[in-house]
């Protein structure tokens, strides 16, 4: 949005500030020495030609807007330095507030003065709740202008070359503006449902339970492992141990199967002589003229009995004959 020599001039400007380090943690006592800030009082040339340029472009969107004197800083961050904690430049109970009066929330502004300028943000996180889940690093490069809710969860990041940028905060006319009234964001925590131990993000808690699952109070005592609960041992067991169990029957059955047919073909030969368990040649022989004998028997009764009842069924049908003459 600015041009290069007027980010060039207002960096001069700004080099000329003395820069105190501010918080790297919210509400902490120890400051960080990576990232400092200067207030700016008076404004030269170049900062006068962006603060006018941006007045203009905010009450342009919203005429309940504006940024008012002395909300301008310079911030400058060394190489090095971790990342800052996530924090909303307003108070949650002001934001609330300001929707309540006029349907509409602060804001704040950042305008690069040089290549490679970055910020952390957690687009949707408001209210003093951010999700690890949604964090972003946005890049800017020299002369873009960076608008922003105010209740929106951001942070400084780290740097590996020095870097100045601008700050501004943008106010609602009529409600009143705390300075330095920057608050805390917490990030949203999941819960381990065995050990209780909080999790930044859901993909987290998901690796977690696998790894806490390994310490856990069921023990299969096939592979000694240890199971958080009843069904995942059950379930290791069955779809494991037990089908290797199995397995091994299976082999087991098949290496008998083959053995015993084995052992019928070694058995089922032999000499009835060499046995002697085998009857002798006469034996055979008066035990078939004993079968033939009894088979004439049985076939002569059997001709006895057709011829007899031949007879009787004849006898039945002469009386019936008769009677009928």
């Amino acid at each position: 949005m600015f041009e290069v020599h007027v980010c060039k001039a207002a960096l001069r400007e700004i080099k000329q500030l003395v820069f105190n380090p501010i918080f790297r943690r919210v509400y902490s006592k120890k400051m960080d020495e990576y990232l400092r800030q200067a207030d700016i009082e008076d404004l030269g040339d170049a900062m006068d030609f962006i603060d006018g340029t941006i007045k203009a472009q905010v009450e342009h969107a919203n005429e309940d807007w504006e940024v008012r004197d002395g909300a301008w800083h310079a911030l400058h961050s060394y190489p090095g330095g971790p990342d800052q904690d996530p924090h909303q430049d307003f108070p949650a109970f002001e934001t609330a507030k300001a929707l309540f009066k006029r349907q509409l929330g602060q804001g704040s502004v950042i305008v690069a003065l040089m290549n490679g300028t970055k910020m952390i943000v957690y687009p949707g996180c408001t209210g003093g709740r951010a999700s690890m889940q949604k964090r972003k690093v946005l890049v800017l490069q020299r002369g873009d202008v960076l608008f922003f809710r105010g209740g929106l969860a951001h942070s400084g990041a780290a740097y590996d070359k020095e870097n100045y940028r601008l700050h501004c905060y943008v106010c609602i006319r009529g409600i009143r503006q705390k300075a330095n009234s920057t608050e805390a964001v917490v990030f949203d925590k999941f819960r381990c449902p065995k050990c209780l131990v909080a999790i930044d993000s859901r993909g987290d808690l998901t690796a977690h339970k696998r790894e806490c699952e390994d310490e856990g109070d069921y023990i299969c005592g096939d592979c000694g492992r240890a199971f958080s609960n009843r069904n995942t041992r059950n379930k290791d067991r069955s779809r494991k141990h037990l089908q290797a169990v199995v397995s091994d029957a299976d082999q087991v059955e098949e290496s008998d199967s083959s053995h015993g047919s084995r052992m019928e073909v070694d058995t089922g030969e032999g000499d009835g002589e060499e046995s002697g368990g085998g009857p002798s040649g006469d034996e055979e022989e008066s035990s078939e003229e004993e079968s033939s004998a009894g088979g004439r028997d049985e076939g002569e009764s059997s001709e006895e009995e057709s011829s007899e009842e031949e007879s009787a069924r004849r006898r039945v049908r002469g009386e019936r004959r008769g009677r009928e003459r």
